[in-house]
């Protein structure tokens, strides 16, 4: 028999919220509203940033501890065990793995659903740490298997957490990034003479950017002795990368301008994307890249390679864009006919702000809705 009377209440578990982070987690207070709307009743609780309570971006959000692991931990074993005497049966984590193992064994014991997002493709980069990390391998294959379900996104991310893990197509739960599109400001095209290019990441050697960066420089420079137009290339994002690009970027011609602006928190970002005339996404691995819906809904054409879910995002214009990740050449191609072509560059971002709707917060909410009411209606009754 099924509870099909089982009440939507949702905690929903992520490593770090702060209003000033330069995370993408920001985004998720606006979507648990919407959910609300939808009649769920949610707990937010952070892994990390403070103690106790606090009130971010609007939600009441429960952190376990700023100190150590060990704390956090026994601190999320006494919240899950209110958390199911409150009536909770179902936990979302994302990105989070000690988390989700934790909610997985005791839901296990106790009787709760626990939900697992996550999304990249990045086990070939990380077997190149030998041992541990097919020890890590491992315990996230295992992972996969404890957890109720799986949630991923886009479509291409499903298949792959599928076949490189050996998972049921019902085990895996498509779920979208989200973006609130009413918020997000257009780019503005008539401000100003030269050009902008715009990267928003953060600087990870996972992404393997300075692959591409060679000929991102020279595709700027090239653009600039022909067209007699300043290029500046604006890079909001910090990481281990950075000192690499620093030294390759030092090879910019004349006519180039690149800054590196470190770490800017969400709330800052709006700016840059306003600004920018052409967005750039050089990298070699993804899952679902949401910079790509950011610059998708300030209305800003698009060079991205086709890592991870990438092409999942884009429109059929966009989409010849989107090249191939093994050929940086090409990369740089494309932002140069990109940056001489300002009519496909209007016909791209008309696109984009078309395509973007489909990840609107309001309709990715309901995305969740479907997928978590018909898991908990599922679920035997207790």
């Amino acid at each position: 028999m099924t509870d099909t009377t089982a009440p939507k209440r949702l905690t929903y578990i992520l490593n770090y919220l702060s209003a000033d982070d330069a995370q993408h987690f920001v985004h998720i207070p606006n979507l648990l509203s919407q959910m609300e709307r939808l009649g769920w009743t949610v707990e937010l609780v952070s892994e990390r940033g403070g103690n106790g309570q606090a009130e971010i971006l609007g939600r009441r959000v429960t952190f376990l501890s700023k100190t150590s692991r060990w704390r956090r931990a026994f601190a999320l074993v006494i919240y899950l065990l209110a958390m199911r005497r409150r009536g909770g049966r179902l936990v979302f984590i994302r990105i989070s793995k000690f988390p989700a193992l934790v909610s997985a064994l005791m839901g296990r014991m106790f009787g709760w659903q626990t939900v697992f997002w996550i999304s990249g493709a990045v086990e070939d980069y990380n077997l190149r740490r030998g041992l541990r990390a097919r020890v890590e391998l491992a315990a996230m294959w295992l992972l996969f298997r404890l957890v109720d379900r799986l949630a991923t996104g886009p479509e291409t991310m499903v298949e792959y957490y599928g076949v490189r893990y050996r998972l049921p197509a019902s085990k895996i739960m498509l779920l979208y990034n989200d973006i609130d599109v009413e918020a997000a400001s257009p780019a503005n095209y008539s401000k100003k003479t030269g050009m902008t290019v715009l990267l928003v990441h953060r600087l990870s050697p996972v992404r393997e950017t300075d692959r591409y960066f060679p000929a991102l420089i020279k595709a700027l420079g090239r653009h600039a002795r022909d067209s007699g137009v300043s290029v500046a290339f604006e890079i909001c994002g910090d990481g281990p990368e950075r000192d690499d690009l620093e030294r390759l970027a030092k090879c910019a011609s004349e006519g180039v301008t690149v800054r590196f602006h470190g770490s800017v928190p969400q709330r800052q970002l709006d700016e840059y994307y306003r600004q920018a005339d052409l967005f750039v996404m050089p990298s070699y691995r993804e899952g679902f890249p949401r910079v790509m819906i950011e610059a998708m809904a300030r209305g800003l054409p698009i060079v991205a390679t086709d890592a991870g879910g990438t092409r999942d995002l884009c429109g059929p214009m966009q989409q010849r864009f989107v090249v191939d990740r093994e050929d940086p050449i090409a990369f740089g191609e494309a932002i140069e006919k990109l940056l001489a072509a300002s009519a496909q560059r209007r016909a791209l971002a008309d696109e984009n702000l078309r395509s973007v709707q489909r990840f609107a917060t309001p309709e990715v909410a309901r995305m969740y809705d479907r997928a978590l009411s018909a898991l908990i209606a599922a679920r035997p009754s207790a």
